[in-house]
């Protein structure tokens, strides 16, 4: 889904998120407050790609509260662009965006 389009909250989707995020971060979940340093989040995907695979989400902090980002088709974007620029082969991403309100 393109963060774009119009969304509308999803409480259900909205208490899984709280109860991902209440479990903390561990070696299948990791939490960014935002895509200010790419690298490092695509470092965190090539770590999941290379185990069992795993759970990011962004606009949550390590504190475990869910901030959200203000424009999520920059973050999206910025995330994407440096994945094609330092993956190869490229990876598989299953991208999910969930309004807050």
């Amino acid at each position: 889904m393109n963060p774009s389009e119009s969304l509308t909250v999803d409480i259900n989707q909205l208490k899984e998120l709280r109860k991902l995020v209440s479990e903390g971060e561990g070696t299948r979940l990791e939490f960014k407050r935002k895509a200010s340093h790419p690298d490092k989040i695509v470092k965190e995907i090539v770590a999941f790609a290379n185990t069992q695979g795993g759970t990011l989400l962004i606009g949550v902090s390590d504190d475990q509260t869910i901030p959200g980002v203000s424009y999520p088709d920059e973050e999206w974007h910025v995330i994407r662009k440096e994945l094609k620029h330092y993956c190869r082969p490229g990876l598989f991403i299953e991208s999910v965006f969930i309004p807050l309100s």
